[in-house]
C-alpha cells in the first residue's frame, strides 16, 4: 500500500528474526523483503547489496520454484529487481544480464505470471539503454502475457513504457495515447 516505513521495519524484523533462527530460506526471504523495500525508497546500493546476497546463499540454478506459495516466483522478482537497480546505477550491461537470467528462470519453472513480470523488466531495461524497437518487441509480450494470465497491472506498466519508447520511435501520439489510456486504467 505505499507504506514503506511500515515496510521496512518489518524487513528488519524479517531480518533479526532471520538471524535468530539462522534458516537459509528465512535469510533469503527476509533479504528479498529488505531489498525491494529499500528500493521503493530509493536506498539502491543497499537494496543491491541486500538482493544480491541472496544470491550468495543459493546461486540462481539452486533455487526452487515456489509457485504454490506466492503469485511471482521470487527468484525471479529478485533477479528483476536487481537488474532495474543495476540500470538505475548506471550498469546497464549488467542490468540486461540479470533481466535475461530472470526470463530464462521463469521460463524454466514454466509459469507465465512470473514470466510476464520477468520480460516487463527486460522492456523497461532496454528502454533505459535507448534501445526502445527493441523495449516495444518485450513490452508487447509481457502485456500479452498478462492479458491471458489476469494481470492487469503488469500489463498497464507495459503499457505505459510502451508509450514512451514508441514516442521515442517518433511515434509520439500513438505512445501518449498509449500512456493515456493506460493512466486511465489505473485510476
Amino acid at each position: 500500500a505505499g507504506e514503506l516505513d511500515s515496510a521496512l521495519e518489518i524487513a528488519m524484523e524479517m531480518r533479526e528474526l532471520a538471524g535468530r533462527l539462522n534458516n537459509p530460506a528465512a535469510t533469503i526471504e527476509s533479504l528479498h523483503a529488505l531489498g525491494t523495500t529499500l528500493a521503493f525508497l530509493g536506498k539502491l546500493v543497499e537494496a543491491r547489496e541486500a538482493l544480491e546476497g541472496i544470491f550468495k546463499i543459493c546461486p540462481v540454478e539452486q533455487f526452487i520454484p515456489r509457485r504454490a506459495v506466492y503469485l511471482l516466483d521470487p527468484c525471479v522478482t529478485s533477479l528483476s529487481m536487481l537488474a532495474r537497480l543495476l540500470a538505475l546505477l548506471g550498469h546497464v550491461d549488467e542490468a540486461i544480464e540479470k533481466a535475461y537470467l530472470s526470463v530464462d528462470v521463469a521460463n524454466r519453472i514454466l509459469h507465465p505470471p512470473t514470466l510476464a513480470y520477468a520480460t516487463f523488466w527486460v522492456g523497461w531495461i532496454r528502454h533505459q539503454r535507448g534501445e526502445y524497437a527493441e523495449a516495444c518487441v518485450h513490452l508487447e509480450a509481457a502485456m500479452t502475457l498478462s492479458k491471458e494470465n489476469s494481470l492487469p497491472l503488469i500489463r498497464e506498466w507495459g503499457r505505459v513504457v510502451r508509450g514512451s519508447a514508441l514516442t521515442h520511435c517518433n511515434r509520439v501520439e500513438e505512445g501518449v495515447a498509449e500512456m493515456q489510456r493506460s493512466l486511465e486504467a489505473q485510476t
